[in-house]
């Protein structure tokens, strides 16, 4: 009779570099419900996957609260000469007060307000709320400890999802922690370029105050017994930091994180989509487990030859096929031949997860994803991965 394995145990064998029973299928679907799949809670999911062949991991992350003595004022104007209403917004500290000025595009949405942090705000932002050293003091107080309440419900979240893998096994993955996106946030695009070169003092400063509210997080998700930690990194890319920026600000750092991971006996999984190539040895010497993102499409230096060479039995490559080019917009025939060739070079000898980079839409056609899964289906063992033309 053949063995079983459970999705903990397959993905797993892929972290580890070894060959399972198949090549893990896994989808990011952190946008939300899609065409095949609508679910209430992570833990309904991961059973709804299972229940399909596939492979998940439940995602569980530790929130960060604001000091209670930080009050904030929000007001929109439209100026006569710009384009977009203004929205602005006041954090008013113990140590001062940080501002921030967001055009208030069509794509915003109704509300009227804006995060300290977030991916919309960076270009669309015409003020930052971190301009000089004098402003770190105040940034600490909108980073705080998770409150007793938020530590709550996290344990309680946390015990539904032992529960299920205690019955099925399936992985609990803590995150996202950040490092380097956080200047990107808090910056902008330019101003982190320009900070690298002539502000390294506040760079450094902002990355020691980073690591205190991420570490802290990194300490309770691994008391809590998560199998990954997963750090969100899609701005550590050459596109903003070059790899002389990378070294210089971020790469000890997160050995230090790895080896902190490492020590509690988790992975560490690192998700970065562009510009991995002239990385990659570094990658490799920081220790990480798991390289969340290798894209075809999007990242023009993801050479898969290159990657399966220099990776082979040190880092498990998570990737393969391109989620917005290929499956969104691609012929199935596309779809079939990118899943095919992500099998054949990554795939032998293990230490590959197929995913579609970065998510599964809610607009991804279903018989595109349909498509996939059946592709994989037919070449996911990987003696048949490694003979596919």
């Amino acid at each position: 009779m053949v063995r079983q394995w459970s999705s903990r145990e397959r993905m797993l064998a892929a972290i580890g570099h070894q060959e399972a029973d198949h090549i893990p299928l896994w989808f990011n679907w952190q946008n939300g419900p899609t065409q095949i799949l609508t679910w209430s809670n992570v833990v309904e999911r991961a059973e709804r996957v299972l229940e399909m062949g596939l492979d998940d991991t439940m995602v569980i992350g530790v929130p960060h609260s604001v000091h209670p003595d930080v009050t904030s004022r929000v007001w929109v104007d439209h100026p006569a000469l710009s384009r977009y209403p203004l929205i602005h917004k006041e954090w008013y500290t113990p140590a001062g007060t940080l501002r921030q000025v967001v055009q208030k595009t069509e794509d915003w949405g109704e509300r009227d307000d804006v995060g300290v942090t977030g991916d919309l705000n960076v270009p669309r932002s015409l003020e930052f709320p971190l301009k000089g050293e004098e402003d770190l003091e105040k940034l600490d107080y909108l980073f705080q400890p998770p409150t007793a309440e938020q530590l709550a419900r996290f344990r309680e979240a946390l015990g539904r999802m032992k529960a299920l893998d205690r019955r099925r096994g399936v992985l609990i993955e803590g995150g996202w922690v950040c490092m380097g996106d956080v200047p990107f946030w808090l910056l902008g695009a330019q101003g982190l370029i320009m900070a690298q070169a002539d502000r390294p003092e506040l760079m450094q400063a902002l990355l020691d105050r980073v690591d205190s509210w991420e570490n802290a997080s990194i300490e309770i998700l691994l008391d809590a017994g998560v199998d990954i930690i997963t750090q969100r990194a899609w701005y550590e890319t050459t596109d903003f930091w070059g790899v002389s920026g990378y070294r210089q600000f971020l790469k000890s750092r997160l050995r230090k994180r790895v080896e902190r991971v490492h020590a509690a006996g988790a992975r560490f999984s690192y998700i970065c989509t562009t510009g991995l190539k002239p990385r990659l040895g570094d990658l490799l010497e920081v220790g990480i487990d798991i390289l969340w993102g290798v894209d075809p499409v999007q990242d023009t230096t993801a050479d898969l030859p290159h990657f399966k060479r220099v990776a082979s039995g040190k880092l498990c490559l998570l990737g393969g096929v391109n989620a917005q080019v290929t499956l969104v917009e691609g012929a199935e025939e596309e779809i079939r031949a990118e899943v095919r060739r992500a099998c054949r070079i990554l795939g032998p000898g293990g230490g590959f997860i197929l995913a579609p980079i970065d998510n599964i839409y809610e607009y991804t056609p279903r018989a595109h994803l349909e498509a996939l899964i059946d592709e994989w289906r037919r070449v996911r063992d990987h003696a048949t991965a490694g003979a596919l033309a």
